[in-house]
């Protein structure tokens, strides 16, 4: 059990200090990397689809200016002999029957609810609209930080490891000098 556990340290010290391959570093420009932020953020797909349906709640406060029309069919069947019929004690004579109807409607009157509630529902879908651009506006910012942040990261990179060469040429001016 002890020589497994230091075999496997051993290899974890050896594979710690060999070079892996690594995959080549993608170089995006700003526009890609908004391209692609913009596709794929799940937040601006979840208001994009919550626009579209405030839109659809417009078109179902429209509906109330229309008339409407819905219909119904019912039907029993007698058992022979039988009290009981759809579910239920009905009178000693059970016989079969079926029913049918429609019904048509047409609002009259509703003293203006009808075009509050259309007009509330636009301005709801107007604001869904503007929560997508804020939202599409507030992606593009977060990209265009991180973004930023990257190539800031790279300059100070960039700085140190000319302060090391820099540093390590004094060094070798002076054990130069020294000899």
């Amino acid at each position: 059990m002890r020589t497994r556990r230091l075999l496997t340290l051993f290899f974890l010290m050896v594979w710690g200090r060999l070079p892996l391959p690594a995959q080549s570093p993608q170089q995006l420009t700003l526009q890609e990397a908004e391209a692609i932020a913009v596709s794929h953020h799940p937040r601006l797909g979840a208001v994009r689809y919550s626009a579209l349906a405030a839109n659809q709640e417009t078109l179902e406060a429209k509906s109330a200016y229309y008339p409407f029309a819905f219909g119904s069919l019912t039907g029993a069947g007698a058992e022979h002999n039988s009290r009981v019929s759809a579910g239920g004690l009905n009178n000693p004579i059970i016989l079969n029957r079926e029913a049918n109807g429609v019904t048509v409607g047409q609002l009259i009157t509703d003293f203006g609810r009808t075009q509050n509630l259309v007009e509330s529902s636009r301005l709801h879908a107007q604001a869904a609209q503007e929560e997508v651009q804020t939202t599409l506006l507030d992606v593009l910012l977060q990209v265009d930080r991180a973004y930023f942040d990257v190539l800031k990261a790279q300059a100070v990179l960039n700085v140190a490891r000319q302060t090391v060469s820099d540093r390590q040429l004094v060094s070798d001016q002076v054990t130069a000098l020294a000899r």
